[in-house]
């Protein structure tokens, strides 16, 4: 009995010892949790782009048809500030994105410094985001000056990865099929070929309401989840191939889908302009 209960009281003290520990790693954990700041998830339409907080970021949120749609943001002092989880289920198209933008109006391009983006992130696997998806740099630009009525209003995309569809591999870059329009030709740019591609939407949703704008997209050749956007760079070899920026209103990192359920996790997403 002696020995059983020395057996016992061992055991005991063993399993004390590390119930202690456990808790004291509880109360770390809880103790950073309180310095985090909480996520923010928000599944309604944001009707353009929100501020978030005191960052220097906003968000927009926006969908058609399906349900069960989601944008949480991590918080200013989490995955580089801008960081964000989406999700989406069987929409006709949904966006998400977090990023910079300025008024409805624009800011004019020559005004809003050098900007770029540094990103990393998992993403749901090829197929699960339509016939048509992107992921990149977005925004809308205005040209008040245009001649031809069709670019007063421009809806662009650095696209950077893409989830593939039934038409193409996620591997595969992606062509006028799923954009349409023309190509203009090519440049290089950070650390890869992008095809450049104008195309026009006739009577569609824009930041104006339905109506008829142009669409810009810069293709990365060979997709990524992991590095460097240097987005004025890339609006310096638009101009130089003459396409018109006059004032940007956004300029955001993006996911769009068409259709499936899916979602996109950031583990790293951050802007910085000088």
């Amino acid at each position: 009995m002696r020995r059983g209960t020395k057996k016992f009281t061992l055991i005991s003290l063993i399993i004390f010892a590390l119930l202690g520990l456990q808790a004291c790693k509880n109360k770390k954990l809880l103790d950073k949790n309180e310095k985090n700041p909480t996520v923010q998830t928000f599944q309604a339409q944001s009707n353009g782009p929100q501020t978030l907080g005191t960052s220097p970021y906003d968000y927009t949120l926006w969908y058609q048809g399906g349900v069960k749609h989601t944008l949480s943001w991590y918080g200013a002092s989490q995955r580089g500030g801008a960081a964000f989880k989406a999700t989406w289920s069987d929409s006709d198209d949904f966006l998400a994105r977090v990023g910079y933008s300025w008024t409805n109006a624009g800011e004019d391009i020559k005004n809003i410094g050098n900007i770029s983006c540094q990103f990393s992130y998992k993403k749901s696997g090829e197929g699960t985001a339509g016939n048509y998806n992107y992921i990149g740099i977005y925004g809308w630009i205005r040209n008040e000056t245009a001649t031809d009525p069709n670019e007063k209003l421009v809806e662009y995309y650095i696209v950077d990865d893409w989830f593939g569809n039934g038409a193409q591999s996620e591997k595969t870059p992606i062509t006028t099929a799923t954009t349409q329009g023309n190509v203009l030709g090519t440049y290089q740019l950070d650390g890869a070929t992008y095809q450049v591609i104008k195309n026009v939407r006739e009577d569609q949703p824009s930041i104006d309401g339905n109506q008829t704008f142009t669409q810009y997209f810069a293709i990365r050749q060979s997709p990524r989840q992991k590095g460097t956007l240097s987005i004025s760079q890339h609006f310096a070899q638009w101009q130089k191939m003459g396409l018109a920026i006059g004032k940007v209103t956004e300029n955001s990192f993006l996911v769009e889908s068409s259709g499936e359920s899916g979602w996109l996790d950031c583990t790293y997403l951050k802007f910085t302009k000088n």
